[in-house]
């Protein structure tokens, strides 16, 4: 892939960051930056790599492209995923019947699914800030359809990264904390032993319901838009 080699020179300078430490952040090695920047070639991987520490798409670290612009265009522009579309319906259905199967306390049920989402938001809100969060989590829609441009995909798959991850340890602390709860302030009947299991443990299937069946389809969709943007228009050279 052919890339702008001044303008990575120049992006390279504006964060005041040396060819070593580019090559720390971005994962590649020295000698591979210096090639880039000498040469203006490198492959798709490493152009992906670069363009996620600059939060820009590879499509704009290409030659034809300013490095001012930050809009992107899609190569089908408004195409239906029909795919995505069956997809979040499956997923839906799916989520559904796990919670109606297993719920017992709906209470606990809505407890539960507010705690993760909302801890999870709160806690991208205070990395990321509110507006690039709600932005990244606006972008569900694109699994169902493409956008007519795009903006910040690497961005967006970072704090996607980061809710998901989120939502784990939410999960994960919620039932310690329900289950050392249980523990503490409940009479232990060990006859109904699952059902306090069951009961501690829902935080945490919350979290894995929420990340799995959200936030990770969510970003292998970003991730997919954004090598989308890295092939060149038709019209455009091939590099």
């Amino acid at each position: 892939m052919k890339v702008c080699k001044n303008k990575i020179v120049t992006l390279r300078k504006e964060h005041g960051w040396s060819q070593n430490t580019l090559a720390e952040i971005s994962g590649l090695g020295e000698r591979t930056i210096q090639r880039i920047e000498k040469e203006g070639v490198c492959s798709l991987e490493s152009a992906m790599a670069l363009a996620s520490v600059f939060e820009l798409s590879p499509k704009e670290l290409h030659v034809d492209v300013e490095v001012n612009q930050i809009d992107d265009e899609v190569v089908h522009a408004r195409e239906v995923n029909w795919g995505g579309v069956i997809g979040m319906i499956v997923l839906f259905l799916s989520a559904f019947f796990i919670i109606d199967l297993t719920s017992k306390y709906p209470n606990w049920e809505m407890v539960s699914a507010c705690l993760i989402l909302g801890i999870s938001f709160t806690l991208s809100c205070v990395a990321h800030g509110i507006r690039e969060t709600l932005s990244s989590l606006a972008a569900t829609a694109w699994i169902i359809r493409l956008p007519t441009a795009v903006q910040g995909v690497s961005k967006k798959i970072a704090i996607i990264k980061s809710l998901r991850d989120y939502a784990y340890i939410v999960g994960i602390v919620s039932s310690l904390v329900c289950g050392l709860t249980i523990v503490n302030h409940s009479q232990i009947d060990l006859l109904h032993l699952t059902n306090y299991f069951t009961y501690a443990i829902r935080p945490l299937v919350y979290g894995i319901l929420i990340s799995e069946l959200w936030f990770r389809p969510l970003k292998h969709r970003l991730e997919h838009i954004l090598k989308v943007n890295a092939v060149p228009h038709k019209g455009e050279s091939k590099s």
